[in-house]
């Protein structure tokens, strides 16, 4: 049973309403945007790959990026995504904030969401969005 068959299927409650939670909150944000595909989409603790694997077959994404720390997860994402698209190495559980940083010098960041208990901001949220655009050159 994959990652993502656990968490939507046999995980807690709370576990299983996080991730339908975060699933919604992104797929509104990207419907919210106004387009119809994006060139790339950005997925850290991408598991295995399940949410780019259904951007991908809905059209809604020609490229992803899908980055996790969990070996075994980004086997079976590479497995998924063989001949389509290449998931990267990276870190899960990151300090957003040095991300935050590092996004800003390149993107004006229009606004920032929180998932699955937005209410609470950076606590007891293991997903955070940010809308960007980039600065000009």
């Amino acid at each position: 049973m994959s990652y993502t068959d656990r968490l939507f299927k046999e995980g807690s409650a709370l576990t299983r309403f996080s991730h339908h939670a975060r699933a919604e909150k992104t797929l509104s944000i990207l419907r919210a945007s106004g387009k119809t595909k994006f060139n790339r989409v950005l997925d850290y603790g991408c598991a295995d790959g399940w949410f780019l694997k259904a951007l991908y077959d809905n059209a809604m994404s020609a490229q992803g990026i899908g980055v996790d720390i969990n070996d075994d997860d980004l086997a079976k994402s590479r497995a998924l995504f063989a001949g389509i698209l290449n998931p990267h190495r990276g870190h899960k559980g990151f300090d957003y904030r040095k991300l935050r940083e590092r996004v800003k010098a390149y993107f004006e960041i229009l606004s920032t969401d929180f998932s699955p208990f937005p209410f609470m901001k950076q606590f007891l949220n293991s997903t955070i969005y940010w809308r960007c655009k980039p600065k000009p050159l």
